[in-house]
């Protein structure tokens, strides 16, 4: 009897489903494997956990050529923290009420802005007081906008061609803590579905699933600042933004207020990206994490053009991170970047010479902690 009304369960469950649209999830879903015919690489993954590698922690490369900016990171748990070259903790600041902190972003007035995965944003004077908490299922982003607010990514799960599937949006929050809907992905997926190949996420499942997986996966935003790429080219005006879909191997340029999509790179063979940045300059870079070749790279490219400006990988030194991972560039044209898996930090010179390597020290999760973005401080960062 209890394995019959499990049956009519999943049938009446199934018969709500809607092809490839949107339908409320169930209540109760039944238990159910995930749909073998999706790569798992296309599961909803968690954040965080232990480094996957064995060396010591510590300062083991620094160069003449290193850059003196101060580290800003966070131990994936409740701390914000600041380093310096030598690898010393020289500011920290624990988030309260908060432990999968992942992110944070300096402010003008010494406080600080703290991203903390699936629990939301919290607001943080200088003296480490909570001003605000904005709860919402932020993730990867906090990008700074008009009037002292950030954008964040987040994330909603809908039922889409009868599987679990999670679309983010881009959510504004103000200097007060208000939220407001910006951008939301699965509005435009018929703008964005054609640029990149054929999703198995996009054909209808061929029987109940209780997995989640994730369609786009955003994992940067950019509000793109003046550059010399906007004077030839309307579609960098400052303003729209940069986004970066890992799921897709897309980056893209989106008009926030029209939701059109203006631009999308082409002619490259990105492999799970993550990190979109232009600068000035109209020089994009991005860290191709190379999933599938298991090598990762930094790209810097001319984003008008489409034309290779340089390619990082470490050359007979390679490295890796499967996910994750961001290339930050510096002045001197240094790039900093994050192996994210590895609990690693490089820094490239301008000539491509490796200047700097940290191992973090961190063990909130376990022997050493992964990594999600090192980046170098403002100037007047940590306040005195």
């Amino acid at each position: 009897m209890e394995v019959r009304r499990g049956l009519i369960g999943v049938l009446l469950w199934a018969a709500a489903w809607t092809a490839c649209g949107e339908a409320p999830p169930p209540t109760t879903p039944p238990a159910a494997p995930a749909d073998e015919t999706i790569p798992t690489s296309l599961l909803a993954l968690g954040y965080g956990g232990e480094a996957k590698d064995v060396r010591a922690p510590g300062v083991t490369i620094r160069t003449a050529r290193a850059g003196s900016e101060v580290l800003l990171t966070t131990d994936g748990a409740e701390r914000c923290l600041a380093f310096d070259r030598s690898g010393k903790i020289i500011w920290s600041q624990t988030v309260p009420g908060r432990n999968r902190v992942e992110y944070f972003a300096p402010l003008p007035d010494g406080g600080i802005l703290a991203l903390s995965t699936d629990e939301g944003v919290t607001r943080l004077n200088p003296a480490g007081q909570v001003l605000w908490q904005a709860n919402c299922s932020a993730h990867h982003e906090l990008c700074p906008t008009d009037g002292g607010a950030f954008l964040t990514a987040t994330h909603t799960t809908r039922t889409y061609c009868g599987r679990r599937v999670r679309f983010d949006e881009v959510l504004r929050i103000d200097s007060s803590g208000q939220k407001s809907l910006l951008l939301d992905l699965f509005e435009i997926r018929a703008q964005i579905i054609p640029l990149t190949a054929e999703s198995p996420l996009d054909r209808d499942a061929s029987g109940p699933t209780t997995a989640v997986y994730d369609r786009f996966h955003l994992n940067s935003i950019q509000v793109l600042p003046e550059s010399d790429a906007h004077t030839p080219d309307g579609r960098f005006a400052p303003g729209n933004l940069l986004l970066c879909l890992r799921n897709a191997n897309l980056v893209l340029v989106v008009n926030p207020e029209t939701s059109q999509v203006l631009w999308h790179l082409v002619g490259v063979d990105l492999d799970r990206p993550h990190g979109a940045r232009m600068n000035g300059a109209g020089e994009l870079s991005i860290f191709d994490n190379g999933w599938h070749r298991g090598r990762s790279r930094v790209l810097l490219l001319n984003i008008l053009t489409g034309e290779v400006l340089r390619i990082e990988d470490g050359g007979d030194q390679p490295f890796f991170t499967r996910t994750r991972g961001f290339a930050q560039q510096l002045g001197q044209k240094r790039l900093l970047v994050t192996l994210s898996e590895q609990g690693r930090v490089l820094e490239f010179d301008g000539e491509g010479n490796l200047a700097y390597e940290w191992n973090t020290p961190l063990h909130s999760q376990g022997a050493r902690s992964a990594l999600y973005r090192v980046m170098a401080a403002p100037p007047d960062f940590p306040p005195n």
